[in-house]
């Protein structure tokens, strides 16, 4: 299994007619991309969905593909608030690709109560490497037509 750390994609949503300090949201991603949203066979995947600023922290929620098909993901949640009420709002999953050439799509959901409008990340898309293509020769059988030079 690989792992490793890198900040690939941030998606920061402001709510319209409201000031740089209001709610955000930020999608984060890891391990690192090799090529263009491509992803060795079995690596481990973390999703992060962060949001700052609501009154009272956002409920976040996901919606995962895989090819197309929803998949059932377990994130954790984490909130705090500060003595204001204004809170902030983690949700993470990890998920491990198993299948070569499959795509997979992600996106976050941040909601709250009136008058905190819903906001949703962008989709984050990726796919898993293609199958490698395995060769091989097969070697011929039979006499090779070497002469025996100690033969009369």
């Amino acid at each position: 299994m690989r792992a490793a750390v890198m900040l690939c994609c941030l998606l920061v949503f402001v709510p319209q007619g409201q000031p740089q300090t209001g709610p955000v949201v930020k999608v984060e991603f890891d391990p690192s991309i090799s090529s263009m949203f491509e992803v060795r066979l079995s690596t481990t995947v973390t999703f992060t969905c962060t949001s700052t600023g609501w009154r009272p922290p956002a409920t976040l929620t996901w919606a995962v593909t895989e090819s197309g098909a929803p998949v059932s993901v377990n994130p954790t949640y984490t909130s705090s608030n500060n003595s204001q009420g204004v809170g902030d709002a983690t949700s993470t999953f990890i998920l491990t690709t198993a299948n070569y050439g499959v795509p997979y799509s992600a996106q976050c959901t941040a909601s709250g109560p009136d008058p905190v409008q819903t906001r949703t990340s962008a989709i984050i898309s990726f796919t898993t490497e293609p199958e490698p293509i395995v060769s091989s020769t097969i070697a011929p059988s039979g006499p090779t037509g070497d002469v025996d030079a100690n033969r009369q």
